[in-house]
């Protein structure tokens, strides 16, 4: 039973039911039969974007490694100790540090997604199995 007492959610569309109701085990399988045929081109599409954001991460990092070495062999970093000159780098580096920090939300966002749909395929399988076969007419 659910917090709100006597109704339980199905996970189908928020449809919820009442104590005493039945439920319709035949648009559940189907509902459930759908899930599993649609999810894996789902966890594919956050797999190519996991993908993505992780070349374009590893891209950031280069671009920000070879700006700060061009920043050093033009001698644009001011400083009398490493920490000076680091904070130099940094601060003329704002943006690229930037899009690096927005690319690895990204990646942790997808990765959540990620994981999201492999625990709804794993648990729509494990569903499909405890259903009562189709009947047949």
């Amino acid at each position: 039973m659910s917090e709100s007492g006597n109704m339980i959610n199905l996970g189908i569309n928020n449809e919820r039911l009442k104590d005493g109701e039945e439920i319709n085990y035949e648009n559940l399988r189907d509902w459930v039969i759908k899930r599993l045929l649609h999810l894996p081109d789902e966890i594919g599409d956050v797999e190519r974007g996991i993908l993505h954001y992780s070349v374009s991460l590893d891209d950031a990092k280069a671009d920000l490694a070879e700006k700060e070495a061009v920043l050093i062999k033009e001698g644009k970093v001011e400083g009398k100790n490493e920490q000076q000159r680091k904070a130099s780098l940094m601060s003329q580096t704002t943006d690229e540090r930037q899009e690096i920090r927005e690319l690895e939300k990204q990646i942790a966002k997808a990765k959540l997604l990620y994981n999201y749909k492999m625990n709804e395929f794993s648990s729509s399988r494990s569903l499909a199995k405890l259903l009562p076969p189709k009947e047949v007419k």
